[in-house]
């Protein structure tokens, strides 16, 4: 068993909670459009743990949590920033994630098991 694969990738673990409000309710996974390699591992609904596939449809409450890498982790952020503001078609709308507006994202763990 390897405790420190993510050190191995060079990845990085992040968590973000879908707040009451947010445009990321309703969206499915496949409609986030993470930038490669992010991957969203899995999710944590009303106590329970679930791994999601493409179409599984993120809820008020959500907890997701990503892999990236350290190149995507501030894309993925803005991404996820600009879905939560805008909705699954933000960036067509012009809303770039920019972190300077209140946003809905929030990073819970960066580069854990790096020491």
């Amino acid at each position: 068993m390897e405790t420190a694969l993510l050190d191995v990738l060079h990845a990085d673990l992040l968590t973000a909670t879908v707040p009451p409000g947010s445009r990321l309710a309703g969206v499915a996974v496949f409609e986030l459009r993470l930038p490669q390699p992010t991957a969203v591992t899995l999710i944590v609904r009303d106590g329970t743990a679930l791994v999601p596939g493409p179409d599984t449809v993120l809820r008020t409450g959500d907890e997701l949590l990503l892999i990236t890498t350290p190149e995507a982790g501030e894309r993925t952020e803005r991404r996820l920033r600009a879905v939560g503001r805008r909705g699954r078609l933000a960036h067509w709308l012009g809303e770039t994630g920019d972190p300077e507006q209140n946003g809905t994202w929030r990073e819970a763990v960066r580069g854990a098991g790096r020491g």
